[in-house]
């Protein structure tokens, strides 16, 4: 990405947190990749509801009064014991700070896809683009795809659409799960 003239900044699970998802509509961002957990959020009486992204670990006392309000979810990652605050898109919609200047996001995560509530929030914080998975995906198809789609992006200038539809033709479905990623435009 600095090769093709980006600024990169780089978080992961040690610095990404609730505080800097707030305000990364204000960051002027181009490309936001999140690669972090995703899941199913579902409610009570056991429907599914669209997905949410895992962005910080947390215990039930973090974030109380946004996780009491509904806003924030408690959850864990598949075969993991840690919880984490997952952000269901009603939280990108009510709760970051500013707007998105055409900006393209990638949810490198399983179910970030499954429907369009994620895309419509980001949309509504004017994103330009929205890329999820749907259904479960490994991390190393999803670095592999999203590497791909960047080098066609950035590298040979090919523009979105056409880029993303080639990446995913050549890689096909995750070889293990069988997710595949989703392009959503406004």
């Amino acid at each position: 990405m600095k090769q093709a003239g980006f600024t990169v900044d780089v978080y992961g699970l040690e610095n990404i947190t609730l505080s800097l998802l707030r305000k990364l509509p204000s960051e002027d961002y181009g490309l936001v990749i999140f690669r972090v957990h995703g899941g199913r959020i579902k409610q009570p009486i056991g429907l599914l509801i669209g997905g949410g992204l895992f962005i910080e670990r947390c215990g039930p006392e973090s974030h109380r009064e946004e996780v009491e309000s509904g806003y924030l979810l408690l959850g864990r990652p598949f075969l993991s014991n840690e919880t984490y605050c997952v952000a269901p898109p009603h939280y990108i919609t009510d709760k970051l700070h500013g707007r998105f200047k055409g900006t393209i996001i990638i949810a490198m995560s399983c179910f970030t896809g499954d429907d369009e509530a994620m895309a419509r929030a980001f949309f509504k914080r004017g994103a330009r683009a929205y890329i999820g998975f749907r259904g479960e995906i490994s991390p190393a198809y999803a670095d592999a795809f999203t590497i791909n789609l960047l080098q066609k992006l950035y590298a040979e200038n090919i523009p979105l659409k056409e880029a993303f539809n080639q990446a995913r033709s050549e890689l096909g479905p995750d070889p293990h799960y069988e997710g595949v990623p989703i392009l959503y435009l406004p």
